[in-house]
């Protein structure tokens, strides 16, 4: 079952741009496709999350937006341009790609805050990481 959907709304006359934009994205392994001329917008503060069964694509969407795997068909833009041409893209966007590894007692919002060593932490370099 390949990720395809178009996940764009209605937006708002008076909304503001969105941040990230995809359109079209398609990844092929072959004759399977993985992701499948997915397209959506997502605005400056919202939290997305995809919720699919395994194998449907979501992982790979996420590797296709962040620069880590390059798209069949179509494509992604952070602040309109790729991720990947942004000067400081772990201070612009921040991404997880997988949770498994999870503490099953930290809520959401610590699970999702920028930890000490990541890219957006003021503590990166400091000997907490």
């Amino acid at each position: 079952m390949a990720l395809a959907a178009q996940l764009i709304s209605p937006t708002p006359a008076n909304a503001p741009p969105a941040t990230i934009v995809a359109e079209g994205l398609t990844k092929r392994f072959g004759e399977v496709a993985a992701v499948d001329d997915l397209s959506f917008r997502v605005r400056e503060g919202t939290v997305v999350g995809f919720l699919a069964p395994n194998g449907a694509g979501k992982t790979t969407t996420l590797r296709m937006v962040l620069g880590l795997a390059r798209p069949t068909a179509g494509g992604a833009t952070a602040l309109g341009v790729p991720f990947t041409a942004l000067p400081d893209p772990g201070h612009t966007v921040g991404a997880n790609l997988e949770l498994s590894g999870a503490h099953p007692g930290r809520s959401g919002r610590t699970t999702c805050a920028p930890s000490p060593c990541s890219p957006a932490s003021p503590a990166r370099g400091s000997r907490r990481c």
